[in-house]
């Protein structure tokens, strides 16, 4: 009975720490093969009170982002900023790897995006060649539990 209890306890605690968590807002991604080497990528977010949202990470392959759509559900604040924050595991030697964060795969191209543009399409002019890791989607300033959904379109190498 005491095992069952400090199992209940303990996951309790999981659950109220699950709940306190460092990601603002809520999200999640679907991803879709566009042809053989184009992929697209829709997350779903809903800020949370600060009109923030980096709860959703996707891993992608080396490639090279060139098409991003934003999608505003009505609320969103005009001028909301979308940033993905890429984290790449570089070989250091044949037997290490490097983890590199980089600041934004977008290069400042997903910012100041406007709210009453339903499908707002931007084809990107700085793309580079990135390598497979991790991209975190933060959408800021987007008001106070606003939704709505962002694309990008990659094409792998």
């Amino acid at each position: 009975m005491k095992r069952l209890l400090y199992v209940l306890c303990v996951l309790c605690l999981m659950c109220v720490g699950a709940s306190l968590g460092f990601a603002a807002g809520s999200g999640y991604a679907t991803v879709e093969k566009v042809g053989q080497k184009n992929t697209l990528y829709q997350v779903a977010w809903t800020a949370d009170a600060s009109g923030d949202c980096d709860a959703v990470t996707i891993r992608v392959p080396a490639g090279i982002i060139h098409t991003i759509k934003s999608d505003p559900e009505s609320g969103v604040m005009d001028d909301f900023d979308v940033v993905l924050i890429a984290t790449w595991n570089i070989a250091a030697t044949a037997t290490t790897t490097r983890t590199i964060d980089f600041a934004d795969a977008l290069t400042g191209q997903g910012t100041n995006l406007s709210n009453s543009v339903d499908g707002e399409v931007i084809r990107l002019t700085r793309i580079f060649s990135m390598p497979s890791g991790e991209l975190q989607v933060v959408i800021s300033n987007a008001g106070n539990a606003t939704s709505g959904t962002f694309f990008f379109e990659m094409w792998s190498e």
